[in-house]
C-alpha cells in the first residue's frame, strides 16, 4: 500500500492491478481541487479505493485511457450531499461484490445538478445510481449488471436522462418515483434499456424498464426496451406522462402500462413487438385513472400469458382503454383474444375509438356492457380477420351481441362507419 507521503508525492495514483490507496488520500486532492475551482483529472488504470465524497463544485475526469474506481468493502463508492453542482466525466466505477449498501453505488442527495457524462457504473449490489432530491443530466453512460435497479431517482427535479445504455439489472432499469403525487419533470431520451429481470416478485412492482410511480410531467420518447420480465414502460398514479415514439420489444407482461391513478397520460408512435398485451390504460373504476390519448401506435407479436389466461386484467389483447380516453391511428395484429378491449365490467366511461386497424384476433374490438358501464364510441375502424367477432358487447369476457348488427340495444354506445 502506497504510503501517504507517497502517493502526495506522485501527485496521481495510477495502480494498474487495482491496488488499494488511502481514501484519505484521493478524498484530500478532491477537496483541494474543488477549492481552488479545478478540474481533478484522474490518472489512468484501476484505483481501489473506499468511499468518497464529492464537495459543491467537484469535478472529475477520467483519463481517455481510461480511469476506473473500484469500491473496497461497503459504498457508496461516491457520494455528495447538499452540493449546488457536482461533474464526473470519463470515469469507469465497479462495485465490491461484498457492498452491504443498501443504497447505490454512486448516490447523490440534495443536489442541485448532477452531471454524469460518459461515465460506466457496473456490478453494483443494489441500485447503480441513486439520486434523491436531484436535479441534473446523465448522457452517454453504460449502467451494467445492478443488483437491484439501473438509476433510481425520488422526488427528482426535471433529471435528463439521454443516450445511455442500461443493461442486465435485476429488477428495474430506470425509475422515477416521487414520495407523493406531485410534478417530476424528468426526460428519458433515446436510452437502450435491455434485459430487466424481476428478482424481487412481485406483480409489476418490478421488471420494467422504465417505472414511474406518482411522479407528474415525465417524458419517455425514442427509447429503445427490450427482454423486460413485465413491462418496458410502467406509470404508476403519474400525471402528465408522455410515452412518445418508443420501441418496446419482447415485454413478459404489457409492453406500455397506464396504471391506478394515473391521468392525462399520451401514448403516442409506439412500436410494440412481443408482449402478453400492448397498452393499457385502465384501474378508472377502482382508482380513479383516467384522461388519455392512445393514438399512432403499432402492436404486434402478441402472445399467450405465462401466467394462465389472464383475461380478468385484460392480458391477450392488443389494447385494454377504460375511460377518458381517445384512440385513433393505431393498428393492431394478431392479438391472442382481443384486438382492443373497450372498458372492463363497469370500468368503461367516455372512450372514442375512431380510425384504428385491427387484424387477426377472435375477436376485433369488444366493448363492456355490463351493469355499470358507461359511454363509448367506435367509429370508422376497419377490423379484418376477426373469426369470433368483429365488434361484440361483452359482460366481462361473455360475448353477449354483436354492435355490428345491434347497437341499438345499448343506448350509451355507438358503432359508426366501421369497415368489417
Amino acid at each position: 500500500m502506497l504510503s501517504r507521503r507517497a502517493f502526495l508525492a506522485s501527485g496521481c495514483a495510477v495502480l494498474a492491478q487495482a491496488r488499494p490507496v488511502f481514501a484519505a488520500d484521493l478524498q484530500a486532492r478532491i477537496d483541494a481541487a474543488t477549492a481552488r475551482r479545478e478540474v481533478l483529472r484522474l490518472p489512468a488504470g484501476v484505483i481501489a479505493t473506499r468511499g468518497l465524497t464529492l464537495p459543491s463544485g467537484a469535478r472529475l475526469v477520467g483519463a481517455p485511457s481510461g480511469t476506473t474506481l473500484k469500491l473496497l468493502g461497503d459504498g457508496p463508492l461516491i457520494a455528495a450531499r447538499r452540493a449546488d453542482r457536482v461533474s464526473i466525466e470519463g470515469v469507469a466505477f465497479a462495485g465490491a461484490a461484498a457492498d452491504a449498501h443498501d443504497g447505490g453505488l454512486l448516490q447523490f442527495e440534495d443536489a442541485g445538478f448532477v452531471t454524469l457524462d460518459s461515465c460506466v457504473v457496473e456490478n453494483a449490489t443494489r441500485d447503480g445510481l441513486r439520486f434523491v432530491r436531484c436535479g441534473g443530466r446523465i448522457a452517454r453512460s453504460t449502467i451494467r449488471g445492478a443488483g437491484r435497479g439501473g438509476l433510481f431517482s425520488l422526488d427528482g427535479a426535471g433529471l435528463t436522462i439521454e443516450d445511455n445504455l442500461i443493461d442486465s439489472c435485476g429488477d428495474n432499469g430506470v425509475q422515477i418515483w416521487q414520495s407523493a403525487q406531485r410534478l417530476d419533470g424528468a426526460r428519458i431520451l433515446g436510452n437502450r434499456i435491455r434485459k430487466i429481470a424481476a428478482r424481487s416478485g412481485g406483480t409489476g412492482q418490478y421488471g420494467n424498464g422504465v417505472s414511474i410511480f406518482r411522479a407528474g410531467g415525465v417524458r419517455v420518447e425514442r427509447n429503445h426496451v427490450a427482454d423486460c420480465a413485465f413491462s418496458a414502460l410502467r406509470d404508476n398514479s403519474g400525471h402528465g406522462v408522455r410515452f412518445l415514439e418508443n420501441t418496446c420489444l419482447r415485454s413478459g407482461e404489457t409492453a406500455i402500462f397506464a396504471e391506478f391513478a394515473w391521468r392525462d397520460v399520451t401514448i403516442s408512435g409506439n412500436l410494440i413487438d412481443g408482449a402478453a398485451s400492448g397498452v393499457q390504460m385502465v384501474n378508472f373504476a377502482d382508482h380513479g385513472g383516467r384522461g388519455g390519448v392512445c393514438a399512432g401506435n403499432a402492436l404486434r407479436g402478441l402472445h399467450r400469458f405465462r401466467d394462465g389466461g389472464g383475461r380478468q386484467w385484460g392480458y391477450e389483447c392488443g389494447l385494454k382503454l377504460e375511460a377518458g380516453i381517445v384512440a385513433t391511428k393505431n393498428v393492431v395484429e394478431g392479438a391472442p383474444w382481443v384486438g382492443a378491449l373497450i372498458g372492463w365490467g363497469p370500468s368503461l366511461a367516455d372512450v372514442r375509438f375512431e380510425d384504428n386497424v385491427v387484424r387477426d384476433a377472435p375477436i376485433g374490438v369488444a366493448v363492456s356492457v355490463a351493469p355499470g358501464a358507461g359511454r363509448a364510441v367506435v367509429a370508422r375502424n376497419v377490423i379484418e380477420r376477426a373469426s369470433r367477432s368483429a365488434i361484440a358487447a361483452m359482460e366481462w369476457d361473455r360475448i353477449v351481441g354483436d354492435l355490428s348488427r345491434e347497437a341499438s340495444r345499448w343506448p350509451l354506445l355507438r358503432a359508426a362507419g366501421n369497415r368489417v
